[in-house]
């Protein structure tokens, strides 16, 4: 059989996505074994440790960061702290400042701009969750593993598509539901985050980071710190499911097409 136009490089992306798939798998096992007999979730290997040492379960979320402006500190050991639009307040009792602390972002090659503090970060970050309600453990637990089956479903699709390609099918019919359903697979992720999402708005509300003193039980608020467990789903991976479906089928109707006509010449 004549071999492909750029074949090593296939064979090389499908060991790639074959070793992704072998560690994805490995991966499930160990955290369906680690949820199901509530064993330790780490191993010591080499000096150090790999996995959590911590209880609990990964729960995606957006984060918001936002530094504290400016902290006065008084004579008296009063102290305000300023955030957000409050950049430049008022000092009425000048005399009895003792410090003054700005913070800020400085851009040394061009002093006329301006970053403020408030920084969000687009991508979802992780944070590790643990409660005494178990219903909410074994909710997060599951939900954690239904997205690894996800992302390993995803793979696989992709092993089959290459190995297409490496046969010279891919432009076969045939092939393109593997491209549709790589489509619905996105979509379906997305939503099941968005769902996901939600249940754990509903359950751990949205949480504010706090400093507080085990001497004076005094809360310290340097910085807003929020997390938002709502907004984990993405739009834009709706989007390009949506687009690689149409594009299958027009691609599967076109080539149905040029069957015809050759059948017909």
């Amino acid at each position: 059989m004549k071999r492909v136009k750029y074949y090593f490089l296939a064979r090389t992306i499908k060991l790639f996505l074959q070793l992704g798939f072998s560690f994805l798998t490995l991966y499930f096992f160990c955290s369906l074994f680690v949820d199901i007999f509530n064993t330790k979730s780490y191993i010591h290997i080499g000096g150090g440790t790999w996995g959590h040492r911590t209880p609990g379960n990964q729960v995606n979320a957006h984060l918001t960061f936002n530094a504290a402006d400016t902290i006065i500190h008084y004579k008296n050991g009063e102290r305000n702290i300023y955030i957000g639009d409050e950049l430049n307040p008022g000092l009425p009792q000048i005399d009895s400042i003792k410090e003054k602390i700005v913070n800020q972002f400085i851009s040394y090659e061009n002093r006329d701009v301006k970053i403020y503090n408030s920084i969000s970060v687009p991508e979802n970050v992780q944070v590790r969750v643990f409660s005494k309600n178990k219903l909410h453990n074994l909710f997060w637990a599951a939900s954690g593993q239904l997205y690894v089956v996800f992302v390993i479903l995803v793979f696989l699709i992709l092993i089959k598509l290459t190995n297409r390609y490496l046969d010279g099918i891919i432009l076969l019919p045939r092939s393109f539901k593997l491209f549709s359903f790589l489509g619905l697979l996105m979509i379906i992720k997305e939503f099941f985050i968005f769902i996901v999402g939600i249940i754990n708005m509903l359950i751990i509300q949205h949480p504010r980071f706090h400093s507080t003193s085990l001497l004076t039980n005094k809360d310290f608020t340097f910085a807003n710190v929020s997390l938002d467990f709502a907004h984990t789903a993405s739009l834009s991976n709706i989007i390009v499911g949506v687009l690689i479906i149409l594009l299958a089928q027009v691609l599967k109707q076109a080539i149905l097409l040029k069957q015809e006509q050759d059948l017909t010449i």
